[in-house]
Formats: structure tokens, C-alpha cells, sequence
């Protein structure tokens, strides 16, 4: 949870493929921001160069978006409830912006054990987050080398997976570790971000993860 400590903001550009009941939709250009505690902003385009076509924001309290063809606007309170109104996968936004910085989603845990299976060889090592009464509620993968966080599972009170995150393609970009390609995977559908470009560090306004209603003229 300390991976990257003192990156507060992060910048990015990319590619973003949404699978959700049986249809593909592909965003060739989207470009992000990202700040500390868990906010996002992201702007999604069909084409390099275009206008967006969906812009999405989220921060502690609020999801706001906006589709750009039909003017639609929406705006519903999310704290710590997951993006999945408009995501294919359950996760909260605070825990998508940790992927963005290479961090594990947050996951409330009363024990934590090492994967007996995965004490020895060449995989990665599997820490079980575990509850009292409920058992595990995360799996949280790390390589073995470097003991980086390479991978999350996070399951629901009955046991059943909300979804998996996965990183890959490491890279340093100014002294921080971070991921080129990220890949949600849940019961609904998938998500797969390809980071082109990144630029840790920059101001932002609180402002900035809130999108505005469409003006009436």
C-alpha cells in the first residue's frame, strides 16, 4: 500500500477496450488525471485527436458524467460504493486510481497469510487477506523478485469473485514504478487500460473531478 509513496498526482494517455454483455467498445484515445486521496477524472475518445466522447469523474463523495453526443448528464453520490453503474467492474474509484500509482485495492482484513501453495518455486507469492467468521476476502499477488504487487482478487461475503486486477509491464518513469497495462476482470465484463504515456506530479483543483452540467444555451 506504501508502492510509490509521495506520488499525490499522475497524468496519463492511452488506450482503454470495455467488454461488457457480449460487446466490445474501444476508446483509442483517453486521457486521465489522478489524486490523492482517489480521485479521477478520465475523457474518453473514439479517435486520436477527436473530441471526447464521455467524460467520467469521480472523488471521495461524488461520480459525475457526461456524454458528450446527447448531452446526457449524470451525477449520483459513490463514497465507497464501486463505479459499476458505469464501469463493467465493481471497483470504487479510490481503489482504480491505487492501480493507476501500482498500489492493491483497500481491503478491510482481520488476518493476512501467505498461500501455502505458493511458499516455493517461480510464481508469484499469494498473500490471503482473511476476515474473522468470513474467510478470505482478497488475494494479493507479488513477484517474487522484487516483491512488487503484480496482481488482486477480491471476492464478496458469500466468496464469489467481484473481480480480478491485473499489472503488467512495469516501468520506472522518474524514480516511480508503474504499470503500462492494467486489466480489470469481473462477472459483468472487462475492462483493459493501455497507458501510452504518463507524467507523475502536477496542481490540480478539487474542481477538477467534478464535471459540470452542459450549460442550457
Amino acid at each position: 500500500m506504501n508502492a510509490n509513496a509521495g506520488l499525490d498526482v499522475i497524468r496519463g494517455k492511452g488506450r482503454v477496450l470495455v467488454n461488457s454483455k457480449g460487446t466490445q467498445q474501444i476508446y483509442s484515445s483517453a486521457v486521465w488525471v489522478g489524486a490523492e486521496p482517489g480521485r479521477l477524472r478520465f475523457a474518453f475518445r473514439s479517435m486520436p485527436g477527436g473530441p471526447p466522447v464521455f467524460s467520467m469523474s469521480c472523488d471521495e463523495l461524488w461520480l459525475t458524467a457526461l456524454n458528450h453526443a446527447d448531452g446526457k448528464y449524470y451525477r449520483r453520490r459513490v463514497g465507497g460504493n464501486s463505479l459499476s453503474g458505469f464501469l463493467p467492474v465493481q471497483i470504487k474509484c479510490a481503489d482504480l486510481y491505487g492501480l493507476l500509482v501500482g498500489r492493491p485495492p483497500q481491503v478491510t482484513y482481520d488476518s493476512v497469510r501467505i498461500d501455502p501453495h505458493t511458499k516455493n518455486g517461480d510464481d508469484p507469492i499469494m498473500i490471503l487477506l482473511q476476515r474473522r467468521f468470513r474467510g478470505t476476502v482478497g488475494r494479493i499477488s507479488v513477484l517474487r523478485d522484487t516483491g512488487e504487487f503484480s496482481a488482486a482478487e477480491l471476492l464478496d461475503v458469500h466468496g464469489n469473485r467481484l473481480y480480478t486486477a491485473r499489472l503488467d509491464a512495469m516501468q520506472t518513469i522518474d524514480g516511480y514504478r508503474l504499470p503500462s497495462r492494467i486489466t480489470l476482470t469481473g462477472p459483468d465484463g472487462s475492462l483493459e487500460l493501455d497507458v501510452q504515456r504518463t507524467w507523475p506530479g502536477a496542481a490540480v483543483t478539487p474542481e477538477l473531478f467534478r464535471i459540470a452540467p452542459p450549460s442550457s444555451d
